[in-house]
């Protein structure tokens, strides 16, 4: 039961703080009208990812925190369907591609950076094609194609050029959290951390209720 804990606890964490990014970071680039929000709201969440998988590895890690931060989604005071679809890209991709070439990801600072390039661009251009001829959103149907190009080649170029600092950023970052817990790994130091995250957890998940009404 503890190993199914400490499995679940962190991917609890990282989905929250993903959503949390989700729903306040997008609102407020939108309030200061920062262009490209989406751009930069995918590299910082690289982050999340990358520190995520560093301190728990498993197969749907990301994936599940993507579903946990799609809730968050739900209460964004614009919010549309296929931002779920995106959310849920987002972690599929990085879980198929974080598996796929893990041994170079974690072995190499140009192949690590060459990947976060690849899987913003891929995410882009997937959400794209799925929110054009999959959910068949209006305003994405309304431009077709040259809508997914356009997208791709603007935000989607973005994100992965940021992507290409974030995701090593993230590495760096979650190489110190293993070292912390791995040195604060007592059981009397691991009901702290536990009792700490659940707190964090909480209280995210209060204020994104009250930010909803």
């Amino acid at each position: 039961m503890r190993a199914f804990i400490e499995k679940l606890t962190p991917v609890i964490i990282f989905g929250t703080i993903w959503g949390a990014l989700e729903l306040f970071g997008v609102d407020l680039f939108r309030y200061f009208d920062i262009p490209n929000k989406t751009a930069w709201i995918y590299a910082i969440t690289l982050i999340v990812m990358t520190v995520s998988k560093k301190i728990i590895d498993f197969p749907i890690s990301v994936t599940i925190m993507a579903l946990i931060a799609c809730t968050f989604k739900t209460a964004s005071t614009s919010f549309f369907a296929c931002q779920v679809a995106a959310v849920m890209i987002n972690g599929l991709l990085f879980d198929f591609g974080y598996r796929a070439l893990k041994p170079r990801i974690e072995a190499g600072f140009i192949i690590r950076s060459l990947t976060g390039f690849a899987l913003a661009i891929s995410s882009f251009a997937l959400f794209a094609l799925t929110a054009t001829f999959l959910i068949k959103e209006i305003h994405w149907l309304e431009r077709g194609w040259p809508g997914v190009i356009e997208f791709t080649t603007s935000s989607g170029l973005i994100a992965a050029a940021a992507s290409l600092l974030t995701i090593n950023l993230g590495h760096w970052l979650g190489n110190l959290a293993v070292v912390f817990i791995s040195k604060n790994k007592t059981h009397l130091a691991a009901n702290y951390l536990y009792a700490g995250s659940i707190i964090i957890v909480a209280s995210i998940w209060l204020i994104g209720q009250l930010y909803r009404t």
